[in-house]
């Protein structure tokens, strides 16, 4: 999701542990992976997610923060920059007492 003031992105997640999920920020990269490690009596196998993105320039790179839920999802959002993106301008009305030149 891309909103005029947050970026989120939201994963399920919900086969794997929190331990086993990596989330890293290198400029405006942001790198989500998930690894788990299953073994029965056939043998073992390994679950494994890897999911890049590339931030928006107007994301504030240093309040990007994570939240997993009870259910498995993944939240990972950041606020907007301030000033970056368009700003409401007011609308001024014209005084009374202006002359019309005809």
């Amino acid at each position: 999701m891309n909103s005029n003031d947050k970026f989120a992105v939201n994963l399920n997640v919900s086969n794997f542990k929190p331990e086993e999920l990596k989330v890293n920020l290198e400029g405006r990269q942001l790198s989500i992976q998930g690894e788990h490690d299953v073994e029965n009596e056939h043998g073992a196998s390994r679950k494994s997610f890897s999911r890049m993105i590339l931030l928006p320039e107007d994301v504030d790179i240093t309040s990007v923060a994570t939240n997993l839920s009870n259910d498995g999802k993944l939240c990972i959002e950041a606020p907007k920059l301030e000033g970056v993106c368009g700003r409401s301008v007011p609308v001024k009305e014209a005084s009374m007492d202006h002359h019309h030149i005809e």
